[in-house]
Formats: structure tokens, sequence, C-alpha cells
């Protein structure tokens, strides 16, 4: 195809490719390069189908002419040849002969099953039967038999409830290969659940998915505790745990610690952790520790205070010297996370008696870890129960503890989507512009319920509204994601995107990274959630942004992704946010930050969250990185010793193969000169290829 348009569609290979996904990506072509009419449809894919498929296509219509035909009518005639229907019997076969594989992912697993049931006709009962393979076929016996004591199962659940079990098994097993982690994030009940069981157990159950609301741990004055749960901070008809199946004698309306039934003595593992808070706990982040000696079962024991810590723990080799065996443990429902998400291995859990320094005493509970780490931590749950007077133990300088500076700003990790305060994006129009209004596109059947479901969403979340009339509608583009569902943009290339005045405002290049970055010895990464949708559209500008959809006219009261003035205004913003601040460099919805030693990044880092919050934007906390050696950015790494180009780059641009024309050339010679500044002499190298792009040169 010409240098001119979006994207390349090869010959259609009968024993490479599907016809049916050929179709489906020649018609996205259609979509991204304008290709409207029937007639030029019809063109395009006699020009690209290559020879043989015209011939078969040729004879398929003979005596009539391929050309002579509208693309629609060319379509059914290359799908009844190339993609004949299949028996619904023996796909439903198919389907339910699939199980598990070996090194087969849930995410891999569910991804075939859906491709099985393509052609089985399931129509209204889809989900319930990709739920019902999805749980006979699992490989783990331990997941099947979570999702089956699980009532009400949707497919959704089990996935969720599924792959994150899995994630769980994969991590802890990597930890006990490997614990390399340097930063720790604690998950931490208040409540000290306990199981009478013995045994040096190194397993711990998986936490309660349907967890409704999180109320206060608190004792309530003068209230019993709730039958069915063991607390004392509500009664039973508010209890969030009516619903749960207990462990012990199978019934509902409350959990195993509570159970009264005297058939079975054996405790098993309590299933619920409560995630109230969010505690913090860095080794070895070059922050000076502050350390006090606990009198722990009549031994002295140095801890490492840390009250961003909502529990307190001991690593198995420091336990072990102490105490030997004069101290058994018991099993423990305590989850334990780094910061990344992956599972902590607990040894189990101890109650100790513990003597503080004023001759307090106190029964706590201890947690033993298997890490690496040499020093133990001293947690809130005995700063609370022991009552210590903190200012005679330790004075803390909270801009030098990330762990506070991360309680101090959870807010910014919390669910929603933030609104950047102060601020509307505003679309300016050239004179005389003409408002464009064009027809919604198809969408292809089988994406019409995710598209809705899209839609439904965004406009529960005031992303955009349901309007009845606008000048102005741009078509939608449906863009499949890889999770399984879609992103939906406006294509608003073709209507507001020409009318526009487009804001100018630079954006940073990679002299300027190198610039403010330089001299760094840590590096953060903070990455915005859904930023564009952060920002408030005008209200005069909120017809321009009108989308039209196969269920309506929808306006964005957020701005979309697609409007060419949208990378300047987004900038804009944020440097307007975080002005002043040094060490720090934003490029739209990326914001890096470098310090000369900790104590500077991490004072830094405290205001930058400070000026996000004040501001009203949300942080995507899966996507954050908090004091690394090194960070990728704009195609480079980064790190103490300066700038580098990324190897996975440098091997791509080795491997590439010879460029046969004009436009696989500029595309080659555009990633080499984009790591110019490491290459000496480039234009005197590149000069030979340079003139290939000029016209009329002969190709050697």
């Amino acid at each position: 195809m010409s240098s001119g348009t979006l994207g390349r569609i090869e010959e259609f290979n009968p024993a490479q490719n599907h016809l049916e996904s050929y179709i489906e990506r020649l018609e996205q072509y259609f979509v991204a390069n304008d290709v409207t009419t029937e007639e030029k449809r019809t063109a395009v894919l006699l020009s690209v189908i290559g020879p043989k498929a015209y011939e078969v296509l040729k004879n398929l219509i003979a005596p009539d002419k391929p050309s002579g035909k509208s693309y629609q009518e060319l379509k059914p005639s290359l799908l009844a040849h190339y993609k004949p229907k299949p028996l619904v019997i023996y796909e439903r076969f198919k389907f339910h002969k699939a199980i598990q594989s070996e090194n087969e992912s849930i995410a891999e697993y569910i991804a075939k099953l859906r491709s099985l049931a393509h052609h089985c006709e399931f129509n209204q009962f889809l989900d319930e039967s990709l739920r019902d393979k999805f749980v006979c076929g699992l490989r783990s016996l331990k997941i099947q038999q979570r999702l089956l004591q699980t009532e009400k199962l949707t497919l959704q659940k089990a996935l969720e409830i599924g792959q994150a079990m899995e994630h769980a098994e994969v991590n802890a097993k990597e930890l006990q290969e490997q614990f390399n982690a340097k930063v720790h994030k604690i998950h931490g009940s208040k409540q000290n659940a306990r199981s009478t069981s013995s045994a040096n157990a190194t397993n711990h159950s998986a936490k309660a998915k349907n967890a409704e609301s999180r109320s206060p741990r608190a004792n309530v004055q003068g209230r019993g505790k709730c039958y069915r749960c063991g607390y004392t901070n509500h009664t039973a008809d508010k209890c969030k745990y009516k619903e749960y199946v207990c462990n012990q004698c199978n019934r509902k309306e409350h959990l195993a610690k509570a159970c009264r039934s005297k058939n079975d003595q054996s405790t098993k593992l309590i299933e619920v952790e409560e995630e109230e808070e969010e505690s913090y706990i860095f080794y070895n982040s070059g922050r000076r520790a502050f350390h006090i000696t606990m009198n722990v079962n009549g031994k002295e024991v140095k801890m490492e205070l840390d009250t961003g810590s909502g529990v307190t723990i001991m690593p198995e080799k420091i336990f072990t010297e102490i105490f030997q065996d004069e101290i058994k443990l018991k099993r423990t429902s305590q989850i334990l996370k780094t910061y990344s998400g992956s599972i902590i291995p607990l040894k189990g859990e101890a109650m100790v008696n513990v003597k503080g320094k004023d001759g307090q005493m106190a029964q706590l509970r201890l947690l033993v870890a298997d890490v690496p780490h040499q020093s133990s931590v001293l947690g809130r749950d005995w700063l609370e129960k022991l009552k210590m007077e903190w200012t005679n133990v330790f004075t803390l300088t909270s801009s030098c503890n990330l762990d506070h500076i991360m309680v101090k700003h959870k807010s910014l990790f919390s669910p929603g989507l933030g609104e950047i305060k102060g601020a509307k994006a505003k679309i300016h129009v050239q004179e005389n512009a003409q408002a464009k209004f064009f027809k919604p596109r198809q969408v292809p059947y089988a994406m019409k319920t995710k598209v809705e479901e899209e839609l439904a969403k965004l406009e529960k979340g005031n992303i955009i509204s349901k309007v009845t009339h606008s000048e102005w509608a741009a078509p939608l583009v449906v863009v499949p994601k890889e999770n399984g569902k879609v992103r939906l943009c406006g294509d608003f290339k073709v209507t507001i995107n020409p009318e526009m005045k487009v804001d100018q405002y630079p954006l940073p290049t990679v002299k300027d990274l190198f610039a403010t970055l330089s001299n760094g010895k840590k590096f953060t990464k903070l990455d915005l959630t859904q930023a564009y949708q952060q920002l408030p559209m005008d209200e005069d500008s909120k017809q321009y942004v009108t989308i039209n959809t196969h269920v309506g006219l929808f306006s964005h009261n957020r701005m979309p992704y697609g409007i060419a003035s949208g990378p300047a205004i987004f900038q804009k913003k944020m440097e307007e946010i975080l002005s002043g601040i040094k060490g720090v460099q934003v490029f739209i919805d990326d914001i890096r930050l470098t310090g000369s030693s900790d104590e500077e990044h991490l004072h830094r880092l405290d205001e930058v969250l400070q000026r996000l919050e004040e501001n009203g934007v949300k942080l995507n906390k899966e996507k954050c990185q908090f004091m690394q050696e090194e960070i990728d950015y704009l195609g480079h790494k980064i790190d103490a010793e300066g700038l580098h180009p990324q190897e996975h780059k440098i091997k791509a641009m080795k491997e590439v193969s010879r460029p046969e024309n004009v436009k696989e050339l500029r595309s080659f010679l555009g990633g080499v000169q984009y790591y110019g500044i490491f290459l000496p002499n480039l234009s005197a190298t590149l000069q030979p290829l340079n003139e290939l792009l000029k016209k009329d040169q002969e190709w050697k």
C-alpha cells in the first residue's frame, strides 16, 4: 500500500491465515483509512488479497467478474469457500473435551475456551457454559475446590478468584527460591486472628474476595460479641460475614472462628483477611533506622521501629537463633505482600510475652517470615498495646521515610477517577469552522456487548453523557485490549481536529530528560490513572467531542484521547502543578523524579505527591515504581551512571530485515536517529541511505 495509508494488509494465505481474521483486519484497515464506498472496498480487497485467492474468487462467481461486484457481495463467497459453517455438535465436543494444559495459565486457558466456544452457538448461555467448563477443566484442585464452594459464582468472579490464587502460588514459589525484594508492603489486619492447629505451617489461607465493607476495629463499649464472626464492633444483623460458609460445619452465616459446632474439633484456617489499612516497610533504603531493645519471653531482642507497619515481624533466622525450640509456631491466616503484590511466605505466628522499657507487660502476636533480612520490625500493633512514649524512643523525620510518605498520601492511590481542580480543557475552533456529523460505524456483532458495557461504564462514571442532538459527531473507533475488553475512542481526525486551532506547548525531549534527571542516585516513576480523563472539558467544548455510536450520541465530560490539542493541554497543566520542584520531569501522564541522595529524593517525592493530591490527581498504583536503581523513560534507560539505549531496541535494530522500499528505509532511519546521541558522526554515516529517500534514486 502507499506511504500515505495507515497499516499494511498482506496477501491472504489460506495455509497461514484464517479468512475470518483476515476480513476483520481488512475492515479495520477500511476504518483507519476512510475507505467508505463499496466500490473502493472492492478495489482494495482485489488489490491486496493476492493472485491465488483472486483466482479462487474469480471461479466462485464466474461468469461475473469480481470487479463488478460490491464488497458485501464478494465477502460471503470467500467466507463460504474458506470458512464453511462448522458442525455445532463437533464444536461442542471439542469444547467439552478441553482441559487446562500443563504450564498453561488461567488467562491462556480461558482464552482457549473462548476460542473453542466461538462456533458452539451457546448464545445467551455462553457465560454459564464458559464458567462450568472453566471450573471442571482446571488443573489446580485447590482452586477448583475454592470455586465449588463459592455461591452465585459468575464467570467473572471465577476468573478473579482463579487468577488471584494462581498469582499467589507463583509468587510464593518465586519468593521461596530467591527473596531479594528491597521494598515491602505489608497488608495487615488489626485482628489477631489465630488458629489452634499446630505445626510449623508454611502456607496461609487465601483472603475472601467478597468483603463488602471495612468497619472500625475499636470495640464498642457495652456491646457483646457478634455470634457470626466474634467481633464486638457491630451486631449480628449488620455482620458482613452472614453470607459466608463456615469452613468447620459447612453452614452459612458465620465464620469458622465463631462456629458453635462440636462435631469437628479440628480448627481450620480462617478464610477472611480484612485489609483495613496499608503499611510499608523498607530494607536497605539508605534511610536512618531507629532501633529499640525489647524483652520478648525473657530474651533481649533488638527491633527496628516502623510506625508504617501494621504488624510486628521477625525473620525466621533471628527467631531460630534467639528462641530455638522454646516457642512453637502456629499456623497463621495473615497475608503479607511485597510492594509489587508478591506474597511473602510466612512460617507461622506465636503469642509471646513482651516487656516494654517502662515495665509494661503484654501478650502479643509475633509473625515469623521467611525473609533474609537481619532486622526484626516493631509495628504499630505492639506500639499501641504497650502505649510507649514515642518521643522518648526516637525522633522521626517524616520527609525521610517513604513508608510515612505513602501513608500520608494514600488517597492518591484510592479507587476511582481523579478530577483535576481549577482547569478545564477548552477547544479553540477556527473561524468559519464547518460542523461535521458522521453516522455511527458498524460494530462487529461479536463486540457489540462489550462496546455497550464500556459505554455504560463510562456514562456511570460521568466521563460521557448521552445527548439527543449535536451538530458535531465523530464515529466510534473500537480498539480491542489484551485483557479481552475494549477501548473506545472518537475518530476526531475526521471532525474537530482539522477545524481547531491546535494548542502549542513543547513536549520534553531526551536532552531535557537527561538534564533534569542527571546526577540522580535512585528514580521514582509515577503514572496517572486514565490521565486525560482526569481533566474536565470546558462546557462549550463538549459539543466538539461528541461521539456517534450504534446506541446513540454521547458527549465527553472529560478530555478524550485523540483530539489534536490533548497532549499540549495536558502537558501544560501538569507542568503548572509541579512547577518549581527540582529533579522532576513530566511527559504527559508520566512523571519521573530523582535526587542526589535518598533524603533529597524522598523530600521531592513528598512535595510532588502533595501537589498532586491538592490538585485532585489520582495515580495508578500498579504502574508506579519507587526508589528504583534504574528506570525506562522515552525509549531510554536511565540510572546513576547516566542515559543508555534500551537493549531490546538495539537488538531489534540489529535484526531488522534489509529495507526494500522508501517507506521501510524511512522507518529504519527513524529508529537509528532516535539513538543519535550515542552514535558519533551519524550524519556522515547515514548520508548514502538518506540519498535513497530522494525521488528517482536507483536502489542497488
